[in-house]
């Protein structure tokens, strides 16, 4: 062999040994480079391993880790990035996988602004980059090809340095099992394409510096993504499960979740065009909330979320420029269900009693809603428990998008228990609810918001208590029904102690104003109105005068009249008390006073004559035993009317007997008024 033949063998030989040398030495450099750039950022770096495996191209990085004097910084578990040689000379990346393990990352903010990111300070200074423009370079664009993505134990923490806030999110696992496709040959909307499904696990945010919980999730999966381009955008189904907002609750004295969510289902998903979302439907199970007021009347959860915004330090300048505005954004839902829900809780602690109530859905659905048809008519359905055994149900259609809000609901409500109102009446009447127990028949109608309808409520067993005699005095006064409230309810008792009260919605929806006391007020007034002229006139209630109604004066039965100088009445006569005694057990809570009198006629067939008053010798006047035979008729006759009720299964209790009275020109018999 020639010297001239081993002359370039060796050249070769050498290159090759260095070529190797530096393949060799590249992890080392790498790592030294790497480690060498944090430090000059302030820093203490290590890197425990880089390898790269030059055969298959694949790239480990281990146990990455650099934090500035703060502490602040990052930590890697593992990076791991599976390549493919074939294609790079054809502008083609392919990844095999890409794996991220054991990831923690710090970001900071301070003075509104970003200010340090994995403990890199952003805020030094650096030299002014002049702005090149782009050298024209006619080269083929890129395709990158990802087949696997997988994050594990992920977390970044964000720090607000100037609101003393710390918000760190934590990662379980985040995979992208399929391919994904970056053509930067195509078209902008046609650069990504997505064939996969995503799959977040083990998700959390917390509020570090306050120790406060704020959401997590079990897992949340997006199956059967399909993208071909920006505008043809396709799911199978989104899926979230044992969803929490709020862990433990919005006060830390109670372990209830503000909001939980077993199951979250979200069914053939669709967006068209960038301006239509289809979907075919949205179930819900296992949802559950649980709100309170505080003494102030704010929601605990509200005011935990104030807390945890920044509050503003300049006022926003003001533009005179016009805002664009969006374009117009349809979204279509086929059905939107809520199953089995877990207890939904509301307590208010600003009354002097607190008000608790509680329910859960068993079943809600409401169909065809159409954002881009204002005049779309929707189905509702809707069956709701609260606390324990009342029922809500109700069924009918509704225009969720209308400027009117036209409804057209039926409904009913069964067994709901009315002792929870009490916080409320105690504020407004000075009453709790003794006991009731509400049905009520349901059949809302609004038209373009002017509602005009009816609410048949049925109160079973309904008994107020006052809190005091003054407050007793007080709205009995205020009710302006010339007698106690007890004893107007009274007068709308049935034999099975029920009260059919009807509260009448009436005006714009905007304008309606619903209130516990309605019910005591207006609707009790207007009850009792109505059953005296209705129900009880024809027992014998004296009708009213003239058309004007005055529960202080209306209130009389016809009297019973004897015989002048008689106390005892004939069997003909009796029938008007047939009549009271009927009425008396149809409402077995009514009270009748019976007050008898005498008057000028007994004083004639008694023979009784007025005598010269000695004293005022231009009067006339009874002598005392003259007065007390007169009063004693009057007394006998009282308590024959009670005697012949008594006989009518009329309980001697509810028959309340007064002082008799003599008057000349008073009624021969028995006055009875309720």
């Amino acid at each position: 062999m020639s010297k001239r033949s081993v002359f370039p063998i060796k050249i070769l030989f050498i290159i090759i040994f260095s070529i190797a040398l530096i393949l060799l030495a590249l992890p080392h450099v790498i790592k030294l480079a790497a480690v060498n750039w944090l430090e000059n950022q302030n820093m203490t770096a290590a890197i425990g391993k880089i390898d790269i495996d030059y055969d298959d191209l694949k790239i480990t990085i281990e146990n990455a880790k650099a934090h500035n004097n703060n502490s602040k910084g990052f930590d890697l578990g593992k990076f791991y990035l599976d390549l493919q040689w074939k294609g790079l000379f054809d502008n083609k990346i392919i990844v095999e996988a890409i794996e991220i393990n054991g990831f923690n990352i710090d970001i900071e903010e301070s003075q509104r602004k970003l200010s340090s990111v994995a403990g890199i300070n952003l805020s030094a200074s650096n030299p002014e980059q002049v702005d090149k423009e782009p050298e024209n370079v006619d080269s083929k664009p890129w395709r990158i090809e990802i087949n696997s993505i997988h994050f594990g134990n992920i977390k970044s923490c964000y720090e607000q340095v100037d609101y003393e806030k710390r918000f760190c999110v934590s990662l379980g696992e985040l995979s992208f099992p399929d391919k994904l496709v970056f053509d930067m040959g195509e078209s902008i909307e046609k650069q990504l394409q997505v064939e996969s499904s995503l799959i977040l696990g083990a998700f959390e945010i917390i509020e570090e510096k306050g120790n406060l919980d704020l959401v997590n999730f079990k897992k949340l999966s997006f199956n059967n993504i399909l993208m071909k381009e920006m505008n043809d955008i396709s799911l199978g189904q989104i899926s979230l499960e044992n969803f929490t907002f709020f862990p433990g609750g919005s006060n830390k004295n109670k372990a209830e979740d503000v909001l939980k969510l077993e199951q979250f289902d979200i069914q053939k998903i669709k967006l068209l065009n960038q301006n239509e979302l289809s979907i075919e439907e949205i179930n819900l199970t296992g949802f559950g909330v649980d709100l309170e007021k505080d003494k102030q009347g704010k929601l605990l959860v509200a005011s935990k979320i104030a807390e945890l915004q920044p509050k503003e330090q300049k006022k926003s300048v003001k533009t005179d420029k016009p805002k664009e505005e969006p374009g117009e954004f349809a979204i279509k839902i086929n059905a939107l269900n809520v199953l089995n829900s877990r207890n939904i809780s509301y307590r208010d602690n600003s009354l002097n009693t607190p008000f608790v109530v509680s329910s859960k859905i068993k079943e809600f659905r409401l169909d065809n809603i159409d954002t881009s048809n204002k005049d779309q008519t929707s189905h509702l359905l809707l069956h709701v428990l609260t606390d324990k055994h009342g029922i809500i149900e109700i069924d009918g259609d509704i225009k969720l998008l209308s400027s009117g809000n036209d409804l057209n609901l039926k409904g009913k409500i069964t067994g709901v228990d009315l002792r929870p109102i009490s916080s409320y009446l105690e504020a407004n009447l000075g009453h709790r609810v003794k006991s009731g127990q509400l049905n009520a028949d349901l059949n809302i109608k609004s038209v373009k918001g002017d509602f005009d309808t009816v609410l048949k409520l049925d109160l079973k067993h309904f008994e107020l208590k006052a809190l005091t005699s003054q407050e007793k005095e007080k709205l009995d006064k205020e009710m302006g029904l010339g007698m106690p409230l007890d004893t107007a309810l009274n007068l709308l008792r049935e034999s099975d102690n029920s009260i059919q009260l009807e509260i009448p919605i009436t005006g714009q929806a905007e304008k309606l104003e619903v209130d516990p006391s309605d019910i005591i007020y207006t609707a009790t007034s207007k009850a009792i109105t109505s059953a005296v002229i209705n129900y009880y006139t024809p027992f014998g209630l004296v009708a009213v005068a003239g058309g004007l109604f005055d529960l202080a004066t209306a209130l009389r039965f016809e009297p019973i009249i004897f015989e002048s100088g008689k106390n005892e009445l004939l069997k003909i006569d009796k029938e008007g008390l047939d009549k009271i005694s009927t009425l008396m057990k149809e409402r077995p809570k009514l009270h009748v006073t019976l007050c008898g009198f005498a008057n000028k006629s007994d004083m004639d067939v008694l023979a009784i004559e007025l005598k010269p008053n000695k004293e005022k010798p231009n009067e006339t006047s009874l002598q005392d035993k003259d007065k007390n035979k007169l009063l004693n008729l009057a007394s006998k006759r009282g308590e024959h009317i009670k005697a012949i009720l008594i006989e009518n299964k009329i309980p001697a209790d509810r028959l309340i007997l007064c002082e008799p009275e003599f008057d000349l020109d008073a009624i021969s018999g028995v006055e009875i008024s309720i």
